[in-house]
């Protein structure tokens, strides 16, 4: 339900940041929730927050943690991930 938030109001910057962080600390050591996050349209939400509000650090430092929780300990979302992203944190 976050990422399709995140999909309906992409301009909204807080709302970005906030889904970030949110999606970020549910993904740390939980595989499940990350495959469903993937599963679910996340990849595409994180990759077009950061892509969206590239020039802002509200979004981009929740961006790049939540990238982090998310490839850390799971080749399948580091996979899904990487094929969205094209964004060095």
């Amino acid at each position: 339900a976050l990422a399709v938030a995140m999909a309906a109001h992409v301009d909204a910057e807080n709302l970005q940041a906030e889904g970030l962080t949110a999606l970020g600390y549910g993904a740390m050591g939980d595989q499940q929730y990350k495959q469903a996050v993937v599963d679910g349209g996340g990849a595409d939400a994180i990759a077009a927050a950061m892509r969206v509000h590239g020039r802002s650090a509200r979004v981009q430092k929740p961006g790049c943690f939540t990238l982090r929780c998310f490839v850390l300990g799971s080749t399948t979302c580091t996979n899904n991930l990487a094929t969205r992203i094209d964004l060095l944190c």
